[in-house]
């Protein structure tokens, strides 16, 4: 059996681990080619072989298979598109614009998976979009393209489901989105350049766990590409690279991504299948606690009224009081819940500021080390008395981070804002 085929399976580690990150929000999904597949006369074709085909038809060259974007815009076809004077660039923005695509099932399964946030496409159509629309609701999904005359369009604000076409979208001006070889590799350029990718969702891209479905690149291309997403892959967490579903997946590529520790799939559209499968009956059986709630035994009561507060928001809460049964493994469930929560609410007092070692402690330092894969705040001090946060048995990492004042008469205010982060 070759190290390819070996490999090519995604393991049971793979899986969890995917939908553990999937489950935090830490997840992008980048769509490639390879799922647009659209109806044409009954049959299903990817939508890139039929603007191949449409583009061959109209400078008169016989179709065959393996015709590309770059073959027909190759110095050969220049006459042939003089004669009709038009050029690809201009056409495929019409094709586009004159006829309505129907969403492929593949994305429409996709997107069932409630988690994803940001979504990148390397295609330059718009079916990601339409498919997150009908599934969000259209006025909830932004859509942003890479616009390299501009240094590119960036994102600020991810309140919304955002969807970004990475390497531009059809214009009537050549060059403007990526149809070759040649314009990708241009792309890719730009997207390894300080000066003109877009920084904050670069910055994103370096800490998520990317989800690579359906480009279909070949090995060096792929490098160079995942370079561009992962600008800075030497300082990038263990285990936070990735996952790859393709076909073309050749034996040294497998090589390079089982070094880096990225899972990886054979098949697009089978790994959507088993992996909406995975996700929905893991979602059926846990309870979506998403808020842990860590607390002196002496705070208890307190604690349970913060509780009941974060409740009649609609906010799933782990309070371990509540939850734990004796038989529990009771290390493991905690340290699985903080990792499993959106936030972690620490209860502050003076009945923390103690130097004996007690459990909440743990608690803390657990979720300290979840900070290093959350790009976003992950922890949410509550103080309910007049300690003194900077005292020198509270850790650094939790006295600089804004309180939320229990007492205060903005308490409800201050726990709305948490809520609504929690709910993003």
């Amino acid at each position: 059996m070759s190290k390819s085929s070996q490999l090519k399976v995604v393991n049971e580690r793979g899986w969890a681990k995917l939908l553990s990150e999937i489950k935090k929000g830490n997840v992008v999904p980048i769509i490639g080619n390879e799922l647009l597949k659209i109806n044409v006369k009954g049959e299903r074709i990817l939508l890139r072989e039929y603007l191949v085909k449409q583009l061959a038809k109209k400078i008169d060259v016989a179709y065959h298979e393996g015709l590309s974007f770059t073959d027909l815009c190759c110095d050969t076809c220049n006459a042939n598109w003089n004669k009709v004077d038009s050029d690809p660039y201009y056409e495929v923005y019409q094709i586009l614009q004159n006829i309505d695509l129907e969403v492929p099932e593949s994305l429409n399964k996709l997107f069932e998976i409630e988690e994803f946030r940001i979504v990148l496409t390397t295609t330059f159509d718009n079916l990601v979009e339409k498919a997150l629309a009908q599934r969000k609701g259209k006025d909830k999904v932004k859509s942003y393209y890479y616009e390299k005359r501009t240094n590119g369009q960036d994102i600020y604000n991810v309140d919304d489901v955002i969807v970004y076409q990475m390497f531009g979208k059809p214009d009537v001006i050549q060059n403007s989105y990526v149809l070759t070889e040649d314009d990708l590799l241009e792309f890719l350029h730009l997207w390894l350049n300080d000066e003109w990718k877009p920084k904050n969702l670069s910055r994103i891209l370096s800490e998520k766990y990317l989800l690579v479905i359906g480009c279909n690149y070949p090995n060096w291309l792929f490098r160079f590409f995942l370079h561009s997403m992962k600008s800075n892959m030497n300082t990038i967490p263990e285990k936070k690279m990735g996952m790859i579903a393709d076909s073309q997946i050749d034996e040294d590529l497998v090589t390079f991504l089982s070094r880096i520790d990225a899972q990886m799939h054979d098949d697009a559209e089978r790994f959507i299948d088993e992996l909406v499968f995975r996700y929905k009956s893991c979602t059926k059986s846990e309870v979506k606690n998403e808020v842990f709630i860590s607390y002196a035994s002496e705070d208890e009561n307190i604690a349970s009224q913060i509780v009941n507060a974060f409740k009649k928001n609609n906010i799933g809460v782990w309070f371990d009081k509540k939850e734990l049964e004796p038989a529990d493994e009771y290390v493991k469930k905690i340290k699985s819940n903080i990792q499993d929560s959106k936030i972690f609410v620490p209860i502050l007092s003076r009945n923390v500021l103690t130097p004996e070692r007690r459990f909440f402690r743990a608690e803390w330092n657990w979720a300290i080390e979840e900070t290093v894969y959350r790009p976003a705040s992950f922890i949410y001090p509550i103080v309910i008395d007049d300690m003194d946060v900077q005292h020198n048995h509270i850790p650094r990492e939790i006295s600089c981070l804004q309180t939320v004042d229990y007492n205060s008469s903005e308490f409800e205010d201050n726990l709305k804002k948490v809520i609504r982060n929690t709910r993003r």
